[in-house]
């Protein structure tokens, strides 16, 4: 019986990590996309969070892959996924510490002079991008890791 998994072409013998491979094609596009779309826009503290999330989210995706490898070579994932719904829960968290940094940027700061309200619009602005961006990134990315998670889960 073991000759027959030895025996069998790797495509049908790593189903599941192809499936991740797609899986990371797509996202690996769509962030891309974003990033060219809207990457020169980020300014403030969101220019250490995003890419901070992005790293977690790298990271936690290639464990993904690999416990889809050795699952595929038959050893279960299921020591491996704590770690994957850690990483969400990261992500999670790190968003909101952008939103935090973002309400600190619009609320921080005093007015001075005839240009208060100037002052204000441009910290309310600054501030709502850099809570949105990276609430919006944290979101993103635990969504695909708790994907990964959810897939690897149903295969055990």
């Amino acid at each position: 019986m073991a000759s027959d998994t030895s025996t069998a072409p790797a495509a049908s013998r790593h189903q599941l990590f192809l499936r991740w491979v797609v899986f990371q094609s797509a996202v690996l596009t769509l962030l891309v996309a974003a990033a060219l779309a809207y990457g020169n826009r980020l300014h403030g503290a969101s220019l250490v969070m995003v890419p901070l999330i992005l790293v977690v989210l790298a990271g936690a995706s290639g464990y993904a892959g690999r416990l889809a490898w050795q699952f595929d070579e038959g050893i279960s994932p299921n020591g491996g996924l704590r770690h994957l719904w850690f990483a969400a829960g990261v992500c999670q968290l790190l968003g909101l510490l952008g939103t935090v940094a973002g309400f600190y940027t619009m609320f921080n700061g005093s007015s001075s002079g005839g240009q208060g309200g100037s002052d204000l619009a441009t910290r309310v602005t600054q501030g709502a991008s850099v809570a949105l961006s990276a609430t919006f990134i944290g979101i993103l990315s635990s969504i695909v890791i708790l994907v990964e998670h959810h897939v690897l889960d149903r295969e055990k």
